[in-house]
């Protein structure tokens, strides 16, 4: 009985004929199904699979397709729209509604009004397997990465004001960090240096911020041994390799360990010739564990030398950071 009244609600809406129509098509798709007896599962699964993409429109199969590049976790229409390209947010929004409603793709209401939207994963392999044939899966991968990248450094940005800026931008990281994370896996699988050290350097302060410190660490640890293996090469490679260092040390702070992270900082010495944040970050840190050591007056040393980089007054970040060591 409650099966016939939902189903029942929606004829104002459609009326007998658009309803009975809709059941002759299912039927019939289910017979084109009946006719290949003898397949095997995956062959009967991927015949369904088609049926159902068959019915979209050319401009729903291409969305369909794109779905197909991110990361098997619920993301919203903004993000599918920045790499789909075509109409405005509102527009895919609601194309990904109606293929909701046809089941291929799930909703996820997550409170004021927001609307996520996920493909399930034997649906996102036919998505990727369809995007290969069509010869779009680098294209659109590489849309992806950069928006992801975009849209970290616009956070790490927002986090850096004060007021209500700083709470909806962790709320869209929290609801982002799979779209990030798988991002960041993906820009290393393609061994493009220059990404992944923009990740590295704007995503961990909201990953602390969050309280998802293991993504951080796991991160590090993906790109240990391939900076081991490779020999120092070009400037964006020693730069990801100082920052790899500089990141290091700082999680050992955030863990306690002030000691190793004097050490691991003396090993890399002041980099002095690269980035002057990377510089900053390198003084900074170190009167962060000098502090922490009680070694105040080797604290203070550091914090002046920091305190002569022009960037320090300038990065918000890094302004509010030496602040805070003054205060200590």
């Amino acid at each position: 009985p409650q099966a016939l009244k939902l189903a029942l609600s929606g004829l104002p809406e459609l009326g007998w004929e658009q309803v009975l129509g809709f059941l002759r098509e299912e039927t019939s798709r289910l017979s084109l199904l009946e006719q290949g007896e003898g397949r095997s599962r995956a062959e009967s699964i991927r015949a369904s699979f088609a049926l159902s993409y068959g019915r979209l429109r050319l401009e729903q199969q291409r969305l369909f397709r794109v779905l197909g590049v991110f990361a098997p976790a619920p993301l919203s229409p903004q993000t599918v729209q920045a790499v789909y390209q075509q109409g405005s947010v509102e527009a895919t929004k609601l194309e990904l509604r109606r293929m909701a409603d046809l089941c291929l793709v799930q909703s996820h209401p997550v409170g004021d009004g927001i609307l996520l939207f996920h493909l399930s994963g034997l649906w996102r392999d036919y998505a990727r397997e369809l995007l290969r044939e069509h010869g779009e899966l680098e294209r659109f991968e590489e849309s992806y990465i950069a928006d992801q990248v975009r849209r970290a450094e616009a956070l790490n940005e927002q986090i850096r004001t004060a007021g209500e800026a700083v709470a909806r931008a962790m709320e869209a990281f929290r609801l982002e960090s799979p779209q990030f994370d798988y991002v960041y896996r993906l820009a290393f699988q393609h061994r493009d240096e220059e990404r992944v050290h923009r990740l590295l350097t704007s995503c961990p302060p909201l990953l602390i911020q969050t309280g998802w410190i293991e993504i951080w660490q796991e991160w590090l640890a993906l790109l240990e041994p391939w900076l081991g293996q490779e020999a120092p090469g070009s400037r964006e490679h020693q730069a990801l390799l100082v920052e790899w260092h500089l990141q290091r040390a700082k999680l050992l702070l955030e863990q306690g360990d002030a000691q190793e992270t004097v050490e691991i900082l003396k090993r890399i010495g002041r980099p002095r010739d690269g980035d002057p944040a990377q510089e900053a970050r390198w003084l900074l840190t170190l009167t962060s564990a000098s502090t922490q050591l009680g070694q105040a007056r080797k604290g203070r040393r550091y914090l002046g030398q920091a305190q002569k980089i022009g960037l320090v007054h300038q990065d918000l970040g890094l302004r509010f950071w030496m602040q805070s060591l003054q205060a200590q």
